[in-house]
This record gives C-alpha cells, structure tokens and sequence, in this order.
C-alpha cells in the first residue's frame, strides 16, 4: 500500500501484521496479554499524518490499549475477506466500527482489489451490457469509474446505486455479527446522516443514507455521530508530520482537530457500552 512506504520527514507509522493476513496495519499492535479495544474504519481512523489519531487519544483517556485496524480506502470486504483481522477485532473487549463508503466493495458489477479497495479489477459481463458503450479498460480506480457511468447515464446508473446499497446493508450486518459485542457504529463527516448525498462525489461515506446507518445502528451497542465543522477542517496540516512533496495530500487527510472532536465524542461511549458488557 501507498501509506507503507516511509520516506524522509513521514510518520512511523510502527506498522504491523497480523496472523497470514498480507494486510499492515498501524501499531503499536495488539497486547499477547490483557484487555484492548479495536477500531476498524478506513482513512479517517488510520490517521495518515497524524502523530496521534484518535485511537491513541482514547488509549490515553481511557488507560486502555487501543488496536488501529484501519486501512486507508477500506472497504466492508476487506475485513470480512481477513480472517486475522477478524479475530483480532473479535478478541477486543469492544469495536469501533466506522462507517465506510459502500463503492469499495466487490459486488454483482465490479471487482475491487482485496487489499487496495479502491483499485477497479474489472466489470461483470452484467455491468459491460448494461453500459454497453464504455470501455471499461481505461479505469484503474473505483471513483473514476463510478463518476463515468454516472455522467453517462443516470438511471442506468440508479442500478448500480441500488446493487452498492443492498450490497453495503447485508455485509455491515455480517461484519459486526462476525466481530460480536459490543460494537460501537461511528460516523465521521461534514455532516449528518440525515443530510447525505448518496452520489459518486459526495463528501463521507459515499452512497450511505441515513436508512442505511439506521439499519446498522440497530446491531450495534452505541452510534456517535460526529460533524466536522469547516472551522476545525479550516485548520489544514497544522500539527501534521509529513514530508515536503506530500503536502498536497496531506491537505485532504483528516488533521489533528478532527481526532481530536473524533476522541472527544466517542471516547464517553465506549465508556458507557464497555461498562454495561
């Protein structure tokens, strides 16, 4: 994966693997010994940049070893298709599943790459009929060719759309049944379920409704729901450690102040859910 190649000025990141799984994940890894909480998510929860992601910040508040199992562009699929990182996440005293987008995942449509979900494999011979006209060579990555099919028809598109929702509803269920309680749902955006876009280009969890995360909040112990304000996404790479020629991508990344409001809103939470289990 892109994060793991440490250069000059970037973060040590201490990553690590579990069992055979060909996945590194961010350390310090999971205690042989004693209770832990693990956190499953994707960018927002692997902290690219940041010395300190929230993860950390809750281990500190809560005097609890904390296990960073995210990964950045994951997919539902990546979890369910790793069976370390399952039983890593099932022998935590509690998870933090954060909400995913729902375009990163193989489905009746498309494939995704296992490991790097945001990488487009190929289309089904299901998807090349229904868009008959486009050639499907040219994408490399899961948006791009999202965004094509979108602007080349929307209402075949509403297919796709509707393949990515039931795909996304059945897998989060089984994810968490796999993971067992307590598992604690968390939502990390510029704004609320309740005003998502389910669009190709839509700001948080692509393509995820606010029924969708109400159909997941049904499973879990507890849901937080934090907002990220533009004041604090305003605050850019203050307190980011990265080198030079990344700083363009360091500008997209979740900053500090947002692990921060992050730990905040959810470390109280867990607390409660890890207190009545």
């Amino acid at each position: 994966m892109t994060y793991e190649r440490q250069v000059p000025g970037d973060l040590d990141y201490q990553l690590c693997q579990y069992g055979r799984s060909r996945i590194r994940f961010r350390g310090p890894r999971a205690p042989e010994r004693g209770p832990y909480l693990a956190f499953l998510g994707a960018d927002e929860t692997f902290g690219r940049f940041v010395p300190e992601p929230y993860p950390e910040l809750i281990a500190r508040d809560l005097d609890v070893a904390c296990v960073n199992l995210a990964v950045p562009h994951a997919g539902l699929d990546l979890y369910l298709n790793d069976p370390a990182a399952l039983q890593v996440a099932a022998s935590a005293e509690l998870t933090v599943l954060q909400v995913v987008g729902a375009q990163n995942m193989s489905n009746r449509f498309y494939r995704v790459h296992p490991r790097h979900n945001d990488r487009f494999l190929r289309a089904s011979d299901v998807l090349q009929r229904l868009y008959h006209e486009v050639d499907f060579t040219e994408f490399h990555f899961i948006t791009h060719m999202l965004s094509a099919l979108h602007a080349t028809c929307q209402d075949r598109f509403a297919m796709v759309q509707t393949e990515l929702t039931a795909a996304w509803r059945a897998r989060i269920v089984s994810l968490i049944d796999l993971v067992g309680p307590p598992v604690v749902l968390l939502w990390i955006a510029p704004h609320s379920p309740a005003e998502a876009a389910t669009n190709v280009a839509g700001a948080g969890p692509r393509f995820v409704s606010k029924d969708m995360v109400d159909h997941a909040r049904q499973e879990v112990a507890g849901f937080v729901e934090t907002v990220v304000s533009h004041e604090i996404t305003g605050m850019g790479t203050e307190g980011m450690v990265y080198p030079a020629h990344k700083e363009g991508l360091a500008q997209v990344c979740p900053g500090p102040a947002v692990h921060a409001l992050v730990a905040a809103d959810l470390a109280p939470v867990i607390g409660q859910c890890w207190a009545r289990h």
